[in-house]
């Protein structure tokens, strides 16, 4: 506005008008502009725009200078908020959530197309190295919010944010989508397209590539290809691929099997979908970790062959291959493939998540805390998220910060079962059994059909010394893992049924053998077995293979879902004073803060 002369003020200063959102003269001045421009703080639903009551005009002298200082004071707020939150954005570096786009399709059953797309757009963002993209199960959870998107952005802490719509009819299909900067709330870019149900594929890789020229994200030759390169050109093939996904994330056996099912639908119409066969090892994979079953490890090493064979650089199928060596006990083979994925497509939660998971199981506690950390930053609302994180800060001895990741999953995911989960077993390590039974009867209120608590309440029961309530809660575990069935063994032995503790044993011990033979490389089996001796009382044979788990990565806890530590596992109950037991003790905690040193949670070591 110049520098105009203010009575009674001699000194001029220049003045300027602050334009609110919701007085923006552009949209005089521009048919186009958005009636509502304040995206950020509108509601995504109900499109919500801030009222502002008019004042009337003062005339006095002193309304002008109050006016004038007001101005300053605005302008100087303005600068100072701005600044702020430029520097948070800084911190945030190039970082984008992918909002679930609205289904504006008639009918129901066609929610699947449209979240598949907004998750298949969010992979091929995540090929992008230089650009951070929050995964789908974070995303998801905003599905038809009323929170604005500035609110979200600033939950999920991101700088941009790309939401959008899709109407399907018939056999035509019309996409909207746009690219907002949260921090000027300007238009990056933004698209329509109209197209052939056939070239949905397309779109995809058309709205990558351009949300990538938006944030200036450089992109090398092969990534390039990636975000352009389509796995399949069958839209029948492809809702059943997307329907077996959206059945693998229920993480259950039946939704496993009903994975596979849908899985092999869509490789019979097009038997060169890589990514379909990436996705049935993966499902394989997991029930062979539930059941043991021989035929589901080869099956899954069978199709991950056939993915790789189709497409020998697909990130999901070396994703898959580190899962089925992960369960086979084959720690390095594991880290080597989830590493390989990560490399071919540098944002994908699941193989940064896994690379972490796997570092704990080769006891490298630091290097697993790093990359669980990373994984959080791209999916802090995944179930696993909090969970893992908790168990890699407990395992730190960061209790404090532990707890606080187990209360926040809690906070998320009230039904949850992981973080209610590891909080009981971090009481029964504490020795709280009061604490660790209220977790529990909290868990049964919200989880009344949930027969996997049976599994805590036999622990429970063990370490309490009640054999007969351990014994009853056996019965009732539908899956039972290794670490479970040790207890049921250990509990036929203290109620005296030697014939039956012998059984469960033998049959866990000839696959942890089999396994150290194959040259499995991590605790889990040494581990396994020095519980197997322990049981029968073969005290030599403990210690032997507990020295050769700590050297092989063991640090005192079970796994992620039997977080029991060694110090109050029932079954070493006759050797915490023997002190080879203490002197091994002593050996691992060396090596815990040694770890804490080298994750900067030290100063020197201990």
């Amino acid at each position: 506005l110049g520098k105009p002369a203010l009575k009674n003020i001699h000194q001029r200063f220049e003045i300027y008008r602050v334009i609110l959102p919701w007085h923006d003269r552009r949209k005089k001045q521009d048919p186009n502009f958005t009636a509502e421009k304040d995206r950020r703080r509108r509601s995504r639903m109900r499109g919500e725009t801030p009222k502002v009551a008019h004042q009337k005009q003062q005339s006095t002298n002193r309304s002008v200078i109050y006016g004038g200082l007001a101005v300053v004071i605005i302008m100087a707020a303005v600068f100072l908020y701005r600044n702020s939150f430029s520097n948070v954005n800084k911190d945030r570096g190039r970082s984008i959530a992918v909002l679930p786009f609205e289904n504006m399709t008639a009918g129901t059953g066609s929610d699947y197309f449209s979240d598949g797309i907004t998750e298949d757009i969010i992979s091929k963002l995540s090929e992008i190295k230089d650009l951070r993209v929050i995964a789908r199960t974070s995303v998801l959870q905003y599905k038809e919010t009323t929170k604005s998107v500035l609110d979200i952005a600033n939950e999920l802490e991101v700088n941009t944010i790309l939401e959008g719509s899709i109407r399907r009819i018939d056999n035509e299909v019309r996409v909207v989508a746009q690219l907002i900067d949260i921090r000027t709330d300007d238009h990056l870019w933004a698209g329509t397209y109209d197209r052939n149900l056939d070239d949905i594929f397309a779109v995809q890789s058309d709205i990558a590539r351009n949300i990538a020229n938006a944030l200036q994200s450089k992109l090398t030759a092969s990534e390039e290809k990636n975000i352009l390169d389509n796995p399949t050109v069958n839209t029948k093939a492809y809702e059943y691929y997307r329907e077996g996904l959206t059945k693998y994330y229920t993480y259950s056996f039946d939704g496993f099997n009903d994975a596979i099912k849908n899985y092999n639908n869509a490789l019979n119409i097009d038997p060169n979908y890589a990514l379909v066969y990436a996705e049935l090892a993966n499902a394989y994979g997991q029930l062979f970790i539930i059941n043991q079953e021989q035929e589901y490890l080869e099956k899954g090493f069978s199709s991950v062959d056939k993915a790789l064979t189709i497409q020998t650089d697909l990130a999901e199928a070396y994703k898959a291959k580190a899962l089925l060596e992960y369960a086979q006990s084959n720690g390095m083979k594991s880290l080597e493939n989830n590493i390989k994925a990560t490399e071919l497509k540098p944002g994908y939660y699941d193989a940064i998540a896994n690379v972490g998971n796997t570092y704990t199981e080769l006891g490298d506690l630091s290097e697993a805390l790093r990359w669980q950390e990373k994984s959080y930053h791209l999916n802090p609302y995944s179930l696993q998220a909090d969970w893992h994180l908790a168990q890699a800060l407990f395992m730190l001895e960061e209790n404090e910060k532990a707890m606080e990741s187990v209360i926040k999953g809690i906070q998320k995911f009230s039904q949850g079962f992981r973080c209610p989960s590891i909080l009981f077993h971090h009481r029964l390590n504490a020795s709280e059994l009061n604490r660790a039974e209220k977790v529990l009867i909290d868990l049964e209120k919200v989880r009344k059909s949930d027969n996997s608590i049976h599994d805590l309440w036999t622990i429970y029961y063990f370490i309490g010394g009640d054999v007969e309530k351990a014994l009853e809660s056996t019965k009732n575990s539908p899956f039972p893992t290794d670490y479970s069935k040790l207890y049921h063994a250990g509990i036929h032995a203290k109620a005296g049924n030697m014939p039956q503790s012998e059984k469960i044993l033998s049959e866990i011990e000839s696959r942890m053998e089999k396994r150290l033979r194959k040259g499995s490389d991590i605790y889990r089996p040494y581990y396994m077995l020095a519980q197997i001796h322990a049981i029968r009382g073969n005290n030599d044979s403990v210690f032997s293979m507990l020295d050769q788990a700590v050297d092989n990565g063991f640090r005192g806890y079970g796994d992620d879902i039997n977080f029991l530590s060694w110090q109050v596992n029932p079954i070493f109950s006759d050797l915490r004073q023997n002190s080879r037991f203490i002197m091994l003790q002593k050996r691992v905690e060396k090596i815990i803060q040694q770890e804490r040193v080298e994750a900067g949670l030290l100063a020197q070591a201990y």
